[in-house]
């Protein structure tokens, strides 16, 4: 975490328990990050389309993503 912090960078994960705890220890810390996107296993396809979702649904900007936890699934279709 330390390191996407330095170079700025969200994070991506299947692993959504240590990364919805990680981004907890962050938060109650008040320690910023540059965003934690997090899914639970899919397809290639299906990553590719909720990836997109999220960059379509709002205009994602590194403040937008900034000390945010982002759970793909909610934009399943």
């Amino acid at each position: 975490m330390a390191r996407a912090v330095e170079e700025e960078r969200a994070i991506f994960s299947y692993d959504v328990a240590d990364f919805v705890t990680l981004h907890k220890d962050w938060t109650d810390s008040n320690r910023a990050h540059w965003g934690i996107i997090v899914s639970n296993p899919v397809g290639v396809g299906e990553l590719v389309r909720r990836l997109s979702a999220l960059a379509e649904n709002v205009t994602v900007t590194r403040e937008d993503l900034r000390s945010r936890l982002v759970f793909l699934s909610q934009l399943a279709g």
